[in-house]
């Protein structure tokens, strides 16, 4: 299972830039209070994959929790939007979604520094 850590943490990585990159293009408020299918799909294949990841990892980070605050982060506009807190909205998800790429980089930073030291 160890060898599926590497895949997993790449994984991890490519759908939170899919879900930063949908985000960073939502123009409009409807973009952000209802997200497609295919978005939510991702997010739970990230969760999975993040649960995976820290089952096997060798030892628990303290980032490992930080990819909450992105998951709130595209939960909370979908609740409260409204026109006088848009540009308020677009900015949770700008930003917040940005946590959700910092547990795979560091990851993959431990994994990469792993994979030299034992070579």
């Amino acid at each position: 299972m160890k060898a599926l850590l590497l895949p997993a943490v790449a994984g991890k990585f490519i759908i939170a830039c899919i879900i930063c990159l949908y985000f960073w293009n939502a123009k409009t408020m409807s973009q952000l209070s209802t997200l497609p299918i295919w978005l939510l799909i991702l997010t739970v294949v990230y969760i999975g994959l993040q649960m995976f990841s820290r089952k096997y990892s060798d030892a628990n980070h303290w980032w490992d929790w930080v990819y909450y605050i992105g998951l709130l982060s595209i939960m909370i506009p979908v609740s409260i939007i409204n026109v006088r807190n848009e540009h308020l909205c677009h900015l949770v998800t700008d930003f917040g979604t940005l946590f959700l790429i910092a547990p795979p980089v560091a990851d993959a930073i431990v994994l990469l520094k792993k994979t030299n030291s034992n070579s």
